[in-house]
């Protein structure tokens, strides 16, 4: 009988040291879960705040009522609480879900978390300012109550695992903290992977909204460019120069639409380019820039022509190039090289090196060290490769030795 006590008693103190660690571990779990998602959502804040820095400034040159009309449009978007349009700190514009809701603080942040009487909500702040001096302050509320339900959700998750001890009791000891260990990484990439599809949601919004207002203009460009065609010559750098402007025009289109399908699969046509034709239209645009910045700049290639896709090729191209220029790059070298059916492209430079903390994220989206950009260029660079089934390794990331090595395999004609 004492033994049996005694049997009991162990059971019962094993089975509350069981509870009080999985309570610990949940709650430390859930907690660190939530602060990992306010970073996450910080870092598409500050996505969204260049978006609405850039789209804003370039609106409202076209007058209020065209930046009015984005924002109605915006604000069918139901995860959007509320819109206010501040011009020299007067509101001028308000669109809101609940009676005019508009919370007024000090806080001076650009991105912040608002507890109010409608639940927790998350804020960006864009500021632009015209020529004329008159400022603007776009703010956007963004619902960010889920988190109570996820609280919830949680909490009975967490009572399933206390029915399962009460069933197995001290055999199941080992088992539930790894299980908790593991279940914590699972919901952890989860919440980053849907948080991520999210992100890159709104900004194929945002940036379908600003494709919309700019393709118009860019249409009315290279109508008004073809009806000055009869005013060219026929030599030979004519030809190539209008060849090229022509080019550069779809491809802003198309850099567009990418930015606008940020979510959405890439569709690759492949078709045989000529690699030097490609070097020289990228010269002449690349050229100019390099000169005014006194960046030594070379490209060499030993290759004629080869299958893929032209303009994600050439994407590529200018985002790396365009990383190494804004990473202070007193030097940058290009190098293309092919081997059977194999294309390598090389960008090496001498700018601003890579943290190696940052190595592991720096394709991902929103993952920048500059204080500028938005940090999609590299995310673009690995989608287009990946979309054409091909690799990017970072050869070097040391200061004055940054060398980012891609290689293609030629695609085949349909």
């Amino acid at each position: 009988m004492k033994k049996r006590k005694g049997f009991f008693f162990l059971l019962v103190v094993s089975f509350v040291i069981i509870i009080v660690i999985t309570i610990s571990l949940n709650r430390v779990n859930r907690g660190r879960i939530n602060n990992e998602f306010k970073e996450l959502a910080i870092a598409s804040g500050e996505a969204i705040k260049g978006l609405i820095e850039i789209s804003g400034y370039h609106l409202v040159e076209q007058g209020e009522d065209a930046l009015k009309n984005f924002l109605d449009r915006l604000y069918t978007n139901r995860s959007i609480l509320y819109i206010g349009l501040k011009q020299n700190d007067e509101l001028v514009y308000l669109l809101s879900r609940y009676e005019g809701y508009f919370p007024v603080v000090k806080s001076q942040d650009q991105i912040r978390f608002i507890s109010s009487p409608i639940g927790m909500v998350f804020e960006v702040r864009g500021n632009f300012e015209l020529p004329s001096s008159v400022d603007y302050s776009l703010f956007i509320g963004f619902d960010y109550d889920f988190l109570n339900s996820f609280e919830k959700s949680s909490g009975r998750y967490f009572l399933f695992i206390i029915g399962i001890i009460l069933i197995i009791m001290l055999v199941i000891v080992f088992i539930v903290l790894r299980y908790d260990k593991i279940l914590y990484r699972k919901n952890l990439q989860y919440l980053a992977e849907m948080e991520e599809k999210e992100r890159l949601k709104d900004l194929s919004l945002l940036t379908s909204e600003i494709a919309h207002e700019i393709k118009n203009p860019l249409n009315s460009i290279y109508l008004s460019f073809n009806s000055l065609d009869r005013y060219f010559d026929t030599s030979e750098d004519a030809v190539f120069y209008k060849g090229a402007i022509k080019s550069e025009i779809k491809r802003i289109s198309d850099i567009i639409n990418s930015y606008s399908g940020l979510s959405r699969e890439i569709v690759v046509n492949y078709s045989p380019i000529d690699i030097n034709e490609m070097i020289d239209q990228f010269r002449v645009l690349k050229d100019p820039e390099m000169k005014q910045s006194g960046i030594s700049f070379k490209i060499i290639s030993d290759v004629d022509n080869f299958i893929c896709d032209r303009d994600l090729l050439m994407q590529i191209l200018q985002n790396l190039v365009n990383n190494a220029v804004e990473a202070d790059a007193g030097s940058i070298s290009v190098n293309f090289s092919s081997r059977k059916n194999i294309l390598t492209l090389i960008v090496e430079d001498d700018g601003k090196g890579i943290e190696p903390e940052k190595i592991k994220t720096i394709f991902k989206p929103y993952e920048s060290s500059k204080s500028k950009g938005m940090g999609l260029g590299l995310h673009i660079v690995l989608k287009n490769i990946r979309a054409m089934k091909g690799d990017i390794e970072i050869l070097s990331g040391e200061e004055g030795n940054k060398k980012f090595r891609v290689t293609l395999t030629e695609g085949k004609l349909k």
